[in-house]
């Protein structure tokens, strides 16, 4: 159900008492007390810090993984507690669109279905992202070691991934 407000500064709102204003669900309260719901819960729940503390905990692990692994050539970490990226640089004979594509490709395999987001949610445990992080103490050395051993495009099995959107 659609939830939405019109808002604005007073000047503003008070020009809507003198036009007609409508919505297609103008008069539908279910959404309002669904959003209630759900602001509750988050707060009985303290929602927000679960996500600041399990997404924390991915990025400590996943940036101490790079360190450890020799990794900061090719892979970084950026965004918030809650929603975070794995960045893939790009390298002298790869560009970052063969490498991703063999992440893809090696992440798929190990049933980790990514694009190198870490979208955290309150339904995901410590264990969650601890097999992510088992994953990735694979993928990601073998990404090093194919660059080096410069044979990474000879273990991709399909197409390159090509850019969605292009800068006109």
């Amino acid at each position: 159900y659609p939830l939405s407000a019109v808002v604005g500064s007073n000047k503003i709102m008070q020009k809507v008492e003198d036009i007609f204003f409508s919505g297609t669900f103008g008069g539908e309260t279910l959404s309002l007390a669904a959003a209630n719901a759900v602001i509750d819960k988050y707060k009985d729940k303290n929602v927000a810090g679960y996500l600041h503390e399990i997404g924390s905990y991915l990025i400590k692990e996943l940036n101490q993984l790079i360190v450890d692994k020799g990794l900061e050539d090719y892979f970084g970490v950026l965004g918030h507690s809650s929603w975070s990226f794995l960045q893939i640089k790009e390298q002298r004979n790869y560009t970052s669109f063969e490498i991703r594509t063999f992440f893809e490709q090696e992440m798929f395999k190990r049933k980790i279905l990514t694009l190198g987001s870490h979208n955290i949610s309150f339904s995901h445990s410590k264990n969650d992202i601890d097999t992510l992080l088992k994953v990735y103490k694979i993928v990601l050395p073998s990404i090093k070691k194919y660059i080096e051993q410069e044979n990474l495009l000879e273990h991709i099995h399909g197409d390159i991934l090509q850019p969605l959107f292009k800068v006109r």
